[in-house]
This record gives C-alpha cells, structure tokens and sequence, in this order.
C-alpha cells in the first residue's frame, strides 16, 4: 500500500474520494507508451480528479511489475466501496470527528463560563480552545506518520488516554493553569492523535463512494458540537459544570471503547517517506493556497468561540439564550458540510466553491455589527456557520488542484495543516484582546475577523486563476 505522508483532512469533501491512491495511477501508466506520454503531460498539469475504478481497469499490470508495484494494484482494486464492515468503518470515524471536532466546536459553552469563574479576559480564556485546534492540526501530520507506518491501534490509545483524561481533568482543574493542561493542552493532543485515523479508515474501505462516506462521517462535528452543548444547557444549572465535563468525559469514552472494538484497519506496510516537500512553495499556486488559507482561518473559529459572549454582552441574552443561538450554530453546519461539495462535485469543483465560501462568510462577519436582537444574531449565525462550514469541508479538497506532484499530495497536504495550525491557535485570542482593548465592544474584532478572511480569499482566488488562467477561473464547468 502507498504510504501517505499525512492525513488528508479532518475538514473532508467529497472530493477527496478521488485522491487515492495517485500511485496506482503512475503505476498504470507504465503499460504502454500512450499511458506513458500521458503521464509525462500531468507531471505539468494541475490536479484533475479522476474515477478510481476507471484507472483499475486500463491495465492489470505489466510482467516485469515490482512486488511494491503489484501490491499498489491489489491495495487500489481490493477496495469494497462499502459493504458492512466499510460501513462499520464510516461510524467509527463519525465517532471519532464527534468526540474531537464536536467537542472543540462546543468550546464557546466553556468560554463565557471560564471569563466568569476563573476571572481571566476573553484573550487569555481563548487560548484554551485555541489550542485545541492547533494542537489538533500540528499532531495531524505526525500521527499521520505513525498510522501510515502500521501503529494504528497503539496511536488510537494513546490519543484515548489523553483526550479523555483530559476532560476529566478539567472537571477537578481550579485555577486556568490546570484548564489549559487538561482541557487546552491535554485533550489536544487526544485529537491530534484520532486526526488522521478518521480519514484513513473509511480511504481503506471505500473508493466510488468514499466522498459519500467521509462526507457523512464529517457531519460528526457539529452534530457533536450540538450534542455536547445540549449537555451543557440542561446540566450546567440542575447540576455543575464539574459533573457536566465528567458526563462529557464518560461519553467520549464510550465512544472510545466502541471505537476501538469495532475499527477494523487493513494491514499496513511500515516503509518510511519523507515528512516535507520544500520545493512545493515554489509552486505558486500552492504557495498562495497555503497563505490563503492560514488568513482564512485566522478570522474563521472566532465567532464560534464569541457569539454566546456577544450575546450575554451586547443583547442581553441569558445563559439559556445565549447557548441556545450557539446549538443553532452547531446544527446548522451539517447542512455547510453537505450542500456546498455536492454542488462542487457536480459542477464547479471545490476550488471555486472555496473562493465563493470564504467571501460569503466574509461578508457575513462584516455584516455582524448590525446585529441588534435576538432575531436577528439567529439570522445571522445560520448564515455565518453554513458558509464557515463550507470553508471548513472544502479546503482540503481544493489542495489537489494546487499541487503538481499528486504523488506527494499527502506530505503537501500536511504542510498546509502545520500552516494553518499557527493561524487556529493566534486567531481566537487576537479577537479577544481586541474586545478587551474595545472595554467589551466587538467591533474591532468582528472587522479584523472579517478582513482576515478577505484577504484569504483574495489569495485563494489568486491561486486558482495561477492553477488555471483568468478565463479559466470564469468558466464555470467541472473541467476546467
């Protein structure tokens, strides 16, 4: 099996059904002198994706193939696309994007209660779950590694032992040194560890419907994100939040132990490959892609972690409220993760659609100020977290259009997640000394959030018209 570099996302499309695996294709191509040729012509084109069983049945090899080679064939024309065990697969991974993303997502629950109990501004409380995510997308890329090299199991332990420690070590944690241990730090690297897992186990049982499924198990973001703040209305007030992070904490290990037992991965070879591809940023394309996404995300996740904040603060919403206008937020992103890859799927492709999603939820963020009532903050953050999530579900599947080598797809992928990592871990807590620097006004941070992701846009935009011309950025078709 061709080993990949990194994870392919957390934040999957349906596109990424096509990426896998690019050697087997490379491979085929070695039958003739036509496939040959051809070969020779996408070393300088852009990414197109293609069907996966379509390059299964151009060739069943040639007689003087490697063992390695011979292997990529039976790995790419082995896969069941489904059946019981694949879809036992796709529950594994919903599980395991709900106990991490899901959990993340819900942070906003915490920070307004952490501003009150622990006495600190919104900019230091935000390092919390700031860190989370950053810790999330930087051990990606390592765990990545491990799983590839056949420590599958051994990686999912170890990411169970700290993510529900974790949560269970807030519950008792009393001063915000010991919360950012346990639940910044601790339960970070937890999801860092199950990161690459999600994706790697349906890849290994799916290859038609693979965009299906891994667009299916994605939804366990924000229907985590709404379970876990569900929990936090009804029992923050009837019991504590202590208890409540524990009952958090005995469900995302009862997931865990569900996880485990039924997660069935395939046998993977343990050869090495390299960990980066400097030479990838000379590509320009991809080099605006990677910069582009970082100021995207350096403006996405503040809303999640400020809307109940703004409010309490600004509209005089009450606890219940206030957490009520962030379960909306969550279950509107199921709709995010779906709509918009189906429609790249069946005609624009995930770039353009990343473009449109960016600028949408850039004029989201700008528009936010002239939220002034309860109405009108649910009005908005339906708006706001269908087009976020789309950013959030798309990215990973435009990268394949930005890369030459689609050979090295996975170590490129992997270096944009450490990119971005930076970004998810500065973003919420530059929006939180801006409020603070304001005396509690949002303003300053909803421009800076909104203008951050403006020019992300801008440059991920740039990067399609470099992968494809002007005129091709206009054409609105699924090949060009």
């Amino acid at each position: 099996m061709e080993q990949n570099t990194a994870p392919p996302a957390v934040e999957f499309g349906a596109h990424d059904a096509k990426h896998f695996p690019e050697r087997s294709s490379s491979l085929i191509c070695k039958q003739n002198k036509r496939a040959n040729k051809m070969c020779a012509a996408q070393e300088q084109q852009p990414y197109e994706p293609e069907d996966q069983s379509q390059r299964i049945s151009d060739g069943q090899g040639s007689a003087n193939q490697t063992d390695e080679e011979k292997s990529a064939y039976a790995v790419a024309a082995d896969l069941p696309d489904g059946g019981v065990v694949g879809w036992v697969q796709c529950v594994a991974a919903f599980l395991l994007v709900l106990d991490g993303f899901g959990f993340i997502t819900a942070f906003g629950v915490f920070q307004t209660i952490y501003v009150e109990r622990l006495g600190k501004p919104l900019q230091t409380i935000s390092w919390i779950g700031s860190m989370q995510i950053f810790l999330l997308f930087l051990l990606g890329t390592i765990s990545g590694r491990a799983i590839d090299a056949g420590y599958f199991r051994i990686t999912l332990v170890i990411g169970f032992v700290f993510q529900v420690g974790g949560i269970f070590g807030a519950s008792f944690s009393k001063t915000y040194w010991q919360v950012l241990l346990s639940q910044g730090i601790a339960t970070g690297i937890g999801n860092g560890m199950h990161f690459t897992a999600l994706v790697w186990l349906v890849s290994q049982y799916f290859s038609k419907r693979r965009g299906l499924a891994l667009g299916i198990s994605s939804c366990g973001a924000p229907i985590g994100a709404v379970i876990f703040t569900l929990m936090a209305k009804q029992m923050i007030r009837s019991a504590s939040v202590e208890w409540t992070l524990r009952a958090m904490g005995f469900l995302v290990l009862f997931n865990s132990v569900i996880v485990f037992i039924i997660a069935r991965p395939k046998p993977a070879s343990r050869a090495s490959a390299p960990l980066l591809d400097l030479p990838a940023f000379k590509e320009l394309p991809y080099l605006l892609f990677t910069i582009g996404m970082f100021f995207t995300l350096l403006g996405a996740y503040f809303a999640y972690y400020y809307v109940p904040q703004f409010g309490k603060k600004q509209l005089k919403l009450n606890d219940d409220e206030a957490l009520t206008i962030l379960l909306i937020m969550s279950a509107v992103g199921v709709t995010g993760r779906l709509i918009p890859p189906y429609i790249a799927d069946r005609s624009i492709k995930p770039l353009r659609t990343l473009v449109v999603s960016i600028f949408l939820s850039s004029i989201n963020l700008y528009a936010w100020p002239g939220v002034k009532s309860q109405p009108g903050l649910i009005v908005w953050v339906i708006a706001y977290a269908f087009t976020v999530n789309a950013v959030q579900t798309l990215f990973t599947a435009s990268m394949g259009e930005v890369t030459s080598d689609m050979s090295k797809l996975g170590v490129r992928i992997g270096m944009v997640f450490t990119v971005i990592s930076f970004a998810c871990l500065a973003g919420p807590p530059i929006g939180g000394a801006l409020v603070d620097m304001a005396g509690g006004n949002f303003l300053y941070a909803q421009m800076f959030a909104g203008s951050t992701m403006l020019v992300g846009g801008f440059l991920v935009a740039l990067a399609k018209v470099k992968q494809s011309g002007l005129d091709g950025f206009f054409r609105i078709s699924h090949e060009a």
